[in-house]
């Protein structure tokens, strides 16, 4: 049994309701891609690890220098990317009306956004994890380690639950009530 705030008092949701499904799938789907993500990474990772012999250099050559300052430049991105997201569906959700906090439409829409702007944000760090790969492949820099250092542990932080979710979800709930005129 879940609860939800509603006009400032605590409301049980059953277990059937629209907004416990809605959650479940984001966040079970979410979880998959995440995981999938990551796996990605440790994987090639792996793989680069083998190709190398694990005999990295502390010379820094281009292409690790460069990997390492986008890698350093998308760990800042990966933040800015997902408000951006969405504060502009929030923007779309608020001109379409808000009627009902438990509108099941509007509950499904709020988790496909909280499930796009997480999996946007991992994507990023992702791709930036990918790119010291190869630059390690390349050029057996430990400067890709350290990067890779940094952005795998970004990457499993942001691995969901229902918790983060659920307070997401609520939280965008009362901007949009009060963006609305609640």
């Amino acid at each position: 049994m879940n609860l939800m705030v509603e006009n400032g008092e605590q409301v049980s949701e059953g277990s059937g309701s629209d907004y416990e499904r809605s959650l479940t799938t984001a966040v079970r789907t979410s979880t998959l891609i995440a995981l999938g993500m990551i796996s990605g990474v440790i994987g090639f990772l792996g793989i680069a690890v083998v190709l190398t012999g694990g005999d990295f250099s502390t010379e820094f050559g281009v292409l690790s220098i460069v990997a390492a300052a986008a890698a350093f430049f998308l760990c800042g991105v990966h933040f800015l990317i997902p408000s951006v997201i969405t504060r502009s569906q929030m923007a779309r959700l608020v001109a379409e009306g808000w009627k009902d906090r438990t509108d099941p439409e509007k509950i499904q829409r709020l988790c496909q956004v909280w499930q796009m702007q997480l999996i946007v944000g991992i994507a990023v760090l992702e791709g930036a994890a990918f790119f010291n790969i190869v630059a390690l492949i390349v050029e057996k820099s430990f400067l890709s380690v350290a990067a890779i250092a940094v952005l795998l542990p970004l990457m499993l932080a942001k691995i969901p639950n229902r918790l983060k979710a659920e307070w997401w979800v609520q939280e965008r709930q009362r901007e949009i009530e009060s963006q609305s005129g609640f």
